[in-house]
């Protein structure tokens, strides 16, 4: 018989009921004591791994607007780029326009 069992049992070996409801209040506090500490445990890490979890985003959420504004930047020097190119190609073109027509003309005798 443990020391818990013991304090249950009266002098005659009979339970008497004010006995049993203190050893089983005395079991639902115990009970609920330690529910209460793993709820709050588990509080405490869904709390640390939100906290956790949300500055990570932050820091995701910062290097996603780094990297936007990078590719701005690419693509507005890539937009100049190409409108540079496509200046110099119908100048080009126009060059060669002009020097064929002259050929042509020199050509046909003119």
């Amino acid at each position: 018989m443990t020391i818990a069992s013991a304090s249950v049992w009266n002098a005659d070996s009979t339970p008497s009921n004010e006995t049993l409801r203190k050893d089983l209040d005395q079991r639902h506090q115990t009970l609920e004591t330690w529910a209460r500490k793993q709820v709050d445990a588990l509080d405490e890490k869904v709390k640390a791994e939100r906290t956790k979890r949300s500055d990570e985003l932050k820091t995701l959420r910062g290097e996603l607007k780094t990297g936007l504004e990078n590719l701005d930047q690419s693509l507005g020097k890539l937009d100049d780029a190409s409108s540079t190119a496509d200046t110099d190609l119908r100048n080009q073109i126009l060059e060669l326009t002009k020097t064929v027509s002259a050929e042509i003309a020199a050509l046909s005798g003119g």
